[in-house]
């Protein structure tokens, strides 16, 4: 099942969904501003994934919403991007699983898609969704039940075994935040591993849903 790139043409590989929130003088995504540090983010990735699956020049293997205002084209551009990518990386943070609909929209029009999975190359109960720690989850927080059906993506084979505390203490954010680069550094590499076995092992049917409103907007709806 192996593939070069995914099944749809110009679709992106992966899809990194994410909570706004409102940063005065930032740039803005939808009317609603976002830190640098997700560009970061999303650029080492992208980079990592393009390296890892031999890109060519004019394909962007990541998808990140930079839309700088809600209408008809632009959602379809994100509905259309979230039902033909083939991963979904979500950044999770307390916020993000109490208030985002549009993050929850997005978990459920591509946890919806049928995946194909190659017995010979995915592991056991291999998702295409990798939610990783944004920004640091409480100890005591109950995730919610599709999310906790999935579980919180934690990169096996790290060189330093402090690398998982620190991402699991601070998250991502935190990581670039507090200077702790190289540790944020190997696990974006593990993520990109990740993606890119995803896509080795498992195809995801395209399926772009009609319009935002058939789609939950509550990580708690059990759908």
């Amino acid at each position: 099942m192996s593939k070069e790139l995914p099944e749809t043409p110009d679709a992106p590989l992966f899809f990194v969904s994410y909570r706004r929130s409102f940063i005065p003088d930032r740039p803005t995504v939808a009317g609603r501003p976002y830190g640098k540090e997700i560009l970061q983010f999303f650029d080492d990735l992208t980079d990592d994934v393009g390296e890892l699956i031999g890109a060519p020049l004019n394909y962007k293997p990541g998808y990140l919403d930079r839309a700088d205002s809600f209408g008809t084209e632009w959602e379809r551009q994100l509905l259309t991007a979230i039902g033909t990518c083939q991963v979904l990386v979500c950044l999770l943070s307390e916020p993000l699983l109490r208030d985002s609909e549009w993050c929850a929209r997005e978990w459920h029009a591509f946890a919806r898609r049928e995946i194909i999975r190659d017995p010979a190359l995915a592991r056991e109960h291999q998702r295409a969704i990798v939610p990783v720690i944004w920004m640091p989850l409480h100890p005591t927080l109950e995730l919610p039940k599709r999310v906790s059906q999935i579980g919180i993506y934690f990169p096996p084979g790290l060189p330093d075994p402090g690398y998982e505390t620190a991402y699991r203490e601070n998250g991502l954010l935190g990581l670039i935040r507090s200077g702790q680069h190289t540790a944020y550094r190997a696990i974006v590499w593990k993520i990109a591993m990740h993606v890119d076995h995803v896509r080795r092992s498992c195809l995801v049917r395209p399926d772009v849903p009609a319009d935002s409103s058939i789609l939950s907007t509550d990580f708690e709806e059990d759908v």
